[in-house]
């Protein structure tokens, strides 16, 4: 793949609350958002992994690297700090619809389907059912300080997506 990613990391945050608007006509919690987030990223990533070793022809166009992650361990699991910065200051308070919809139907098939499968299976999870899967994750575990007054361990890209494939 030419790209280092796959999508807009931006461009998933305005999907995601997008959908969940068109799905539930509510705004997404921040929560939700970065556990969408990281999920996506990881079952992508995960997939991508496992494809190449079998699949290769079918997925040797893509990166495993969905966007560019910057997941970090705090106590309710994984979140992109940047992403949560723009969220809490507002600066995510304005998304399109119509942006979403035209950005997810410029993606190939394969792309868009795993985006229109996994994003309703999230969704259908309440919060604390995505802190709590989120919780039995190594890659969070192993970073994770319950001892620290502020949590902001990097995780590895990689330890999500060793984990993810080996799932």
């Amino acid at each position: 793949m030419d790209k280092e990613y796959v999508l807009d990391k931006n461009e998933v945050v305005n999907l995601l609350k997008s959908v969940h608007v068109s799905l539930y006509d509510k705004a997404i919690s921040p929560i939700k958002l970065q556990k969408g987030l990281y999920f996506l990223f990881a079952f992508w990533g995960g997939r991508i992994r496992k494809a190449k070793k079998t699949e290769l022809d079918l997925v040797e166009k893509y990166t495993e690297y969905l966007f560019n992650p910057a997941f970090e361990a705090w106590s309710y699991g994984p979140v992109d700090r940047e992403v949560y910065s723009k969220n809490k200051h507002g600066a995510l308070n304005v998304y399109d619809v119509d942006k979403a919809v035209e950005y997810l139907e410029r993606q190939d098939d394969f792309v868009k389907s795993f985006l229109e499968e996994l994003i309703p299976q999230i969704f259908n999870s309440g919060d604390f059912g995505l802190v709590n899967l989120s919780h039995k994750d190594n890659a969070w575990i192993d970073n994770y300080d319950a001892r620290a007054l502020y949590n902001d361990t990097q995780i590895p890209s990689e330890d999500i997506i060793v984990e993810y494939a080996n799932k």
